[in-house]
């Protein structure tokens, strides 16, 4: 026997959120955290592959290694997750990546600054920007929450435990929304934005913050002086991709609930 909608919708969505904008610091907190953890770990595996690639081609392993993490880390992610049309918007988003890509290969040039760091660096920003935009939005379009309350082994330096490990980004997301409510005076985009904006920020510190502990003195020459400005600029960035897609969230809340209401509907 089938279950009824409500039923159903439950069963898609057993984490619920209070308010807009803690659903936009959840989603940004989770995807933020899932697309810079991919860059950190296989980044570098993505990158090489291609440098190696690139090298057997004739010597051209930055292009080799510069076109995989784009395709994969980019052009791909892009394709699946934002629609054809409008074609500008989409142009422009493919626009934005490659000269992102092609300045900071520029930027880095011939430097020695390791094979692994290079295209992990290359990587991160995109896997910042995709995580804490794409997760708010498909959120907000109903998506469903079961990977937020799904339960797993956890392994800590001192215990072992089995239960929901995304339990204290849910927490953090409760404290921002809130804040985020009470500063909007109001205004549901504006909390929104604030929200991503702030959860972007604090997601983004930590992993660019292990690359930058990581820099040595050829990374600090590149980056004006100190390693730690690739941590400043990642968290610039998070935040206003979190920002880009908490407003975006909520107007797409906004245009739901007016589609709802349009139609003599309740909104879910």
């Amino acid at each position: 026997m089938p279950s009824p909608p409500e039923e159903s919708i439950q069963s898609q969505r057993p984490v619920e959120f209070r308010s807009t904008s803690e659903e936009v610091a959840a989603g940004v907190l989770v995807g933020g955290l899932i697309g810079a953890t991919s860059a950190l770990f296989f980044g570098a595996l993505v990158g090489l592959g291609g440098y190696q690639i690139g090298e057997a081609c004739g010597g051209w392993g930055v292009v080799g290694g510069a076109v995989v993490v784009w395709l994969l880390y980019w052009i791909a992610p892009v394709y699946l997750l934002l629609p054809l049309m409008p074609w500008w918007r989409f142009a422009l988003v493919l626009l934005g990546g490659t000269v992102y890509l092609v300045a900071m290969q520029w930027h880095i040039q011939n430097r020695d600054i390791g094979d692994l760091y290079r295209w992990i660096l290359t990587a991160l920003p995109f896997g910042i920007v995709l995580g804490t935009i794409f997760e708010p939005l498909r959120l907000a379009e109903g998506g469903d929450t079961k990977f937020y309350a799904e339960r797993s082994l956890m392994v800590t330096s001192y215990s072992v435990a089995y239960g929901n490990n995304k339990e204290y980004l849910l927490a953090i997301a409760a404290i921002i929304g809130a804040i985020a409510q009470i500063a909007s005076a109001g205004s549901e985009r504006i909390a929104a934005a604030l929200s991503g904006l702030v959860a972007g920020a604090l997601i983004a510190l930590g992993p660019s913050a292990l690359l930058s502990w990581r820099g040595d003195v050829a990374v600090a020459d590149l980056f004006f002086g100190s390693a730690w400005n690739i941590a400043w600029a990642c968290t610039v960035i998070g935040a206003t991709a979190g920002a880009v897609g908490g407003y975006v969230s909520a107007v797409r809340h906004e245009e739901q609930s007016y589609r709802h209401e349009s139609l003599g509907q309740p909104v879910v």
